[in-house]
């Protein structure tokens, strides 16, 4: 909390977080156009960009029915603007969290970049595994 004694602040205005930490888990943003092939159960590779290097496997674990596209509060970003311009044509999807990852890895707010391989036996999947690759390794530089 960064507020003095005095200060005044607008009503759209960010003061205070509260995360829940009851319950932790992946969620990753897909375009919509990819989600036609996607299924529960799925394999994923992900990288993490606090842990430079390293790829994990997890599952995809669960595909909401639908969303809401482009509504949020203004307590959900700094600029609202912002956040519904990039919220359009995405779809959450919740991933499993990988049985190898360290604890500190899946705090609340941490980044990651997330693959999943829709198609076995697709040619696409050995670019997306080369990209991955190259993604797990950038996180040094980035």
């Amino acid at each position: 909390m960064t507020l003095r004694p005095g200060q005044r602040i607008s009503p759209t205005a960010i003061a205070l977080n509260f995360i829940a930490t009851d319950e932790t888990w992946i969620a990753a943003g897909f375009k919509q156009n990819g989600l036609r092939l996607m299924a529960l159960g799925q394999a994923v590779m992900m990288t993490f960009v606090a842990d430079p290097g390293v790829i994990y496997e997890t599952k995809v674990a669960a595909i909401p029915p639908g969303v809401v596209q482009g509504q949020i509060t203004p307590e959900d970003a700094a600029d609202p603007l912002q956040e519904i311009a990039s919220a359009q044509n995405v779809y959450p999807v919740r991933l499993e969290i990988p049985a190898d990852v360290p604890a500190e890895r899946t705090r609340p707010g941490t980044l990651a970049q997330a693959t999943v391989f829709t198609d076995e036996g697709n040619p696409i999947n050995v670019l997306a595994k080369i990209l991955m690759w190259i993604s797990a390794w950038a996180n040094y530089i980035f």
